[in-house]
């Protein structure tokens, strides 16, 4: 009993390690950003829990001739597992790499939520494409404190293209951001360190 409990807080701990990373609720579903890959509900409130991937962490500045502003990029997917599958995968595999790899493989609902930083000013960041180099999506203001947000209609406020490259051993993201009407070049660097390009979801 004592190994069990061992083997489950040392599998939290890791997948909490590993996968942990900052993102806003995305309640509008447009884009990519919600994405069915297999057979579920969608619903991911009922009794189910996500299993949380990084896909892209950048940190940098988006530059306008003498004029700068701190940016920050993170997207991440979920996959919607219940907490029953999890125990299961216990009872079968001995490793927390083990169990991270057969959640990732599995056909489970996925979503893919986003957020960008702007000078400090927080956005939703809707997916519009995702690859191994690239990423482009549209700037949405989020919405005011109070605002019931079913009847919502996001507000498009720009977007934001990048490619990434190795560059001097480090892994750098160039691209555009046009927000508000003003266009910014980008420059960025990322923490994440994958041997398929910019994130793990290949």
């Amino acid at each position: 009993m004592k190994a069990n409990s061992k083997k489950i807080a040392i599998v939290i701990l890791t997948v909490m390690t590993i996968f942990s990373v900052t993102a806003f609720a995305q309640p509008f579903g447009q884009g990519m950003n919600r994405m069915n890959s297999g057979s579920g509900t969608g619903q991911s409130g009922q009794g189910m829990s996500p299993f949380i991937e990084p896909l892209f962490m950048g940190h940098g500045f988006a530059l306008a001739g003498e004029e700068y502003h701190i940016l920050h990029v993170n997207v991440i997917r979920m996959k919607i597992v219940s907490p029953g599958y999890v125990f299961s995968l216990l009872k079968e595999y001995n490793t927390p790499a083990e169990i991270a790899q057969k959640i990732s493989s599995v056909e489970r609902d996925t979503e893919i939520n986003a957020h960008l930083r702007f000078a400090g000013v927080p956005y939703v960041l809707n997916i519009t494409s995702y690859d191994n180099q690239s990423l482009s999506g549209d700037i949405l203001a989020l919405p005011q404190p109070g605002a019931f947000q079913k009847d919502l209609i996001p507000e498009v406020t720009g977007n934001i293209s990048l490619i990434t490259s190795n560059y001097e051993t480090e892994l750098l993201s160039a691209g555009t951001l046009n927000l508000e009407g003003k266009e910014y070049k980008v420059l960025m660097t990322s923490p994440m360190r994958s041997g398929k390009g910019m994130g793990r979801w290949v």
